[in-house]
């Protein structure tokens, strides 16, 4: 009987440290916090001038695409966040609607409540 418990407490213990690995691969794959930096392209305020959005351009060399992210800046207190990551690309257009919703590269956003990742 106690051998019986042994096998199974490695197994489980193995069971354990799989999903561990695979739920930090979903994560940080799906996560918008861990994108390039890139090089800066332009900023646009939004009309009350409490946002705007920071364009940047992500080398992916000679054999991965080049890619795009934006970042959503809260002017009143320079907290941000990425709201737009985009590839294969290399040219972005960014217009504010109003004081709540932009459209970059057609792609119309809600700054509260939407992002856009190509791979979602």
């Amino acid at each position: 009987m106690i051998v019986k418990i042994k096998k199974y407490k490695w197994l489980i213990i193995i069971f354990a440290i799989v999903l561990i690995v695979i739920g930090a691969i979903y994560y940080f794959d799906n996560s918008m916090n861990y994108l390039p930096k890139g090089e800066y392209l332009y900023s646009v305020e939004a009309p009350d001038k409490k946002f705007k959005v920071n364009a940047y351009f992500i080398d992916g060399g000679p054999i991965s695409g080049d890619a795009i992210r934006v970042e959503l800046v809260n002017t009143v207190n320079d907290n941000t966040k990425n709201i737009y990551w985009k590839y294969p690309i290399s040219t972005v257009d960014i217009k504010w609607i109003d004081n709540e919703t932009v459209v970059i590269n057609d792609i119309k956003l809600n700054i509260y409540t939407d992002i856009y990742k190509y791979k979602r």
